[in-house]
């Protein structure tokens, strides 16, 4: 395996993965009205040697697939079970709306955005790159079909960084696998991090938090949800 980064710049890798996922589980927890918990983070911060493997046992599942664009190029993955499609509906959807696939898929494509510009929003504050996720798209796909989509994805665009998790929640039994694969943009932007300039970046975003408190608070869960669909 080819070394990439210093012991240093890893420890950066994880500290911003950490700070990203839990973004993006807060962010799930509020639209559910749950707690979340983060689980199961691996990260490869070197080009993967072994291939892409699922650990459930699940026959099929709800693909939601995200490219990141701009300063940075990724791809992302949630992936989720039948089950948890099924939970995550029945929070997210009125009883009247249930038997519509298409409601059923708009409430997924939802999800995906608001995980990955949750994710993306703490990269890019804390790597100090401007990027932003495009539009997803979604498909239910077979253990086969998915470890051999995630595979190719890793071939086309050369990983140099990957890392992979869980958002869970407490109370309702959600479970959402997150996949990102990063590439070669990424090495240049961990390499030029400013680590002097970390108590400065700390102070901005300290004062970012007490803007973002005076502001109008927006409208989160299920209501918000459904406003959004309907506008």
């Amino acid at each position: 395996m080819k070394k990439i980064f210093s012991e240093k710049e890893v420890t950066l890798i994880s500290d911003v993965t950490h700070i990203a996922l839990g973004n993006a589980g807060s962010s799930v927890a509020k639209m559910v009205r749950d707690e979340f918990l983060i689980k199961d983070v691996e990260i490869a911060s070197e080009t993967p040697e072994s291939q892409f493997r699922l650990k459930d046992n699940y026959e099929k599942y709800h693909v939601l697939y995200t490219e990141v664009v701009g300063d940075l190029l990724a791809a992302t993955y949630l992936l989720i079970s039948p089950e948890v499609e099924n939970i995550l509906c029945g929070v997210l959807l009125p009883d009247s709306m249930l038997g519509r696939a298409e409601m059923r898929e708009a409430a997924l494509l939802e999800i995906d955005n608001i995980v990955i510009a949750a994710m993306v929003t703490k990269f890019s504050e804390v790597l100090g790159q401007n990027i932003h996720g495009d539009v997803p798209s979604s498909q239910v796909c077979t253990r086969d079909e998915l470890e051999a989509i995630v595979n190719q994805k890793h071939l086309e665009i050369d990983t140099s960084l990957s890392f992979r998790g869980r958002i869970t929640t407490f109370y309702k039994g959600i479970c959402i696998e997150f996949v990102c694969l990063f590439d070669e943009t990424v090495v240049e932007a961990i390499k030029s991090f400013d680590f002097d300039k970390k108590r400065q970046l700390k102070s901005k975003l300290a004062t970012a938090d007490v803007v973002k408190q005076e502001e109008e608070p927006e409208a989160k869960g299920v209501a918000a949800f459904l406003k959004k669909i309907f506008n």
